[in-house]
């Protein structure tokens, strides 16, 4: 996100919120304790990721309970996720868009 324009809030949940800058053009995701910035093909395949996990994904065994960790082949970095964080996250990022696209629609 850059510092000259103010983020536009596009969805938020108790736990997560996604807004875009239109400065940057990028889309920052807010989920517990973590934050990341996608442009918006990053987002995309990040969705994408998170629609292509099967069962045997969820093999990380976290406080009882079965995880998949996503990460970028770039970065150390990356989510710890239960099938219901998974499911969180593709509502909250695909209303996120059709609220972007709302808001181009009507901005421009």
């Amino acid at each position: 996100m850059c510092n000259r324009h103010s983020p536009i809030n596009l969805n938020e949940t108790d736990v997560a919120q996604i807004s875009w800058c239109p400065g940057c053009q990028s889309y920052s995701l807010v989920y517990r304790n973590a934050c990341v910035s996608f442009y918006r093909n990053e987002l995309d395949q990040f969705v994408r990721t998170l629609d292509a996990l099967s069962p045997e994904n969820f093999c990380y065994d976290f406080l009882d309970q079965p995880h998949a960790i996503i990460r970028s082949s770039q970065s150390y970095m990356g989510f710890c996720l239960n099938r219901e964080d998974v499911n969180a996250l593709q509502k909250l990022i695909r209303e996120a868009l059709t609220i972007h696209e709302a808001y181009k629609i009507i901005h421009s």
